[in-house]
């Protein structure tokens, strides 16, 4: 790292980083992280944090979103310890329409294998996501569906951070 610091290319514009990043800078704002994700919703965006990489772009938003989803989708009877999206149903998300993985432990099994197997205890699950306007607030609904066909299973909700706007 000390070598590129003092790259006469490029050191000054590490060195910019490296200063923000020690003083927390780069610190993430839940609430604004959550806001975001809420007016992707009211757009009909939301499949945008599955498919556009958002976990390699937006780290922080995308860590958000699913924390956000992961309490909502969390029940005492089901404690989910992770959220993510399931990129072997592609074809199902769109707009609101999400596919997702259900972790109560770890996501990934312990192998010897090269190759990563998802744990036994891994969910498959489809929700659908609205936000309703509450006055100052923005209210994130999930209704959870069927992975095998349609027809709501359960409605979770929640208020999303941050503030509504209307114009």
């Amino acid at each position: 790292m000390d070598q590129l610091l003092t790259d006469p290319t490029v050191g000054k514009f590490l060195s910019a980083l490296d200063r923000d990043f020690r003083s927390a800078s780069w610190a993430s704002d839940e609430a604004a992280d959550l806001a975001l994700f809420a007016v992707l919703v009211v757009q009909k965006r939301a499949v945008e944090v599955c498919t556009q990489l958002w976990h390699e772009r937006l780290p922080n938003h995308y860590f958000a979103a699913m924390q956000a989803l992961r309490r909502r989708l969390s029940t005492l009877e089901r404690p989910l310890r992770q959220v993510c999206p399931d990129d072997s149903c592609m074809e199902t998300m769109n707009c609101n329409t999400l596919a997702l993985l259900l972790a109560p432990d770890c996501l990934f099994a312990a192998s010897d294998s090269k190759r990563a197997r998802l744990h036994e205890r891994v969910i498959d699950a489809v929700v659908q996501l609205e936000v309703l306007n509450e006055g100052d607030c923005l209210k994130l609904t999930l209704r959870e569906l069927d992975p095998q066909g349609p027809g709501p299973e359960d409605v979770h909700t929640g208020v999303a951070s941050g503030r509504s706007t209307s114009r």
